[in-house]
């Protein structure tokens, strides 16, 4: 376990279940009038059943994947007889590897396909496990192309290369390990982008361990590409 410099983040408990209660479900989503009684991080017991009104939407993340409930009326809160989608879940967190993490689309273009590796395009905060190296992604893997790396607390500058056809990259930054809430630059492609890392005391084991401490560390971006992963065709 790394616990970073400093202390290691605690994943927040928001939970508005009863003590004692079996816990299946996590809210990742909700909208509508009933959006402050079901905020996401709300823990709900998968026999349970939540009452909508008319407009509320309310997306619930357990094993068994996504579903959204809608309103108006009482909707149940597990999915009965859906199998657990492991297989899904497991490839979504597995540790990352340069040649594996993204899937080709059309043209040169490739899809992120691992919850850990840091999206070179984008912004915001990001979870990780393991601070000593971290993988960078790019959507555009035609050419050969390098990005720089530096930290804006002025403690160091590294850089991640990328061969051509290559879309995943290995970054180790300069000196110390990334630091729990120290802040990146990541520059290239004429384009520069900030991000704020989170740094997890450990790997969470399911879906809905890691949907919460996404939601407790406001890692949003990493919080949607899950939802998505795991969402049943129904949903």
């Amino acid at each position: 376990m790394y616990w970073g410099k400093g202390a290691a983040v605690l994943l927040a408990a928001t939970t508005l279940a009863l003590p004692h209660m079996a816990m299946a479900g996590i809210v990742v989503a909700s909208s509508g009038p009933s959006a402050s009684k079901y905020p996401a991080g709300t823990k709900l017991d998968d026999s349970a059943s939540i009452t909508l009104r008319a407009g509320d939407s309310v997306t619930i993340l357990d094993g068994s994947g996504t579903r959204v409930l809608r309103g108006p009326g009482a909707q149940k809160v597990g999915a009965s007889g859906m199998p657990p989608r492991t297989m899904a879940f497991n490839a979504l967190v597995r540790p990352s590897r340069v040649r594996t993490g993204a899937v080709r689309g059309s043209g040169s273009t490739a899809r992120n396909t691992n919850i850990w590796n840091v999206d070179a395009t984008g912004n915001g905060r990001m979870c990780i496990v393991n601070p000593g190296a971290v993988s960078i992604w790019r959507p555009n893997g035609a050419n050969a192309s390098s990005y720089s790396v530096s930290a804006l607390d002025g403690s160091g500058d590294s850089s991640v290369s990328f061969n051509s056809n290559a879309y995943v990259g290995t970054w180790r930054p300069a000196g110390a390990a990334i630091a729990n809430g120290s802040t990146y630059r990541i520059s290239g492609q004429g384009m520069s982008r900030d991000v704020t890392f989170v740094v997890l005391a450990e790997q969470p084991q399911t879906p809905e361990e890691l949907a919460s401490a996404l939601i407790a560390n406001k890692c949003t971006a990493q919080l949607q590409m899950l939802t998505d992963t795991m969402a049943l065709p129904s949903s």
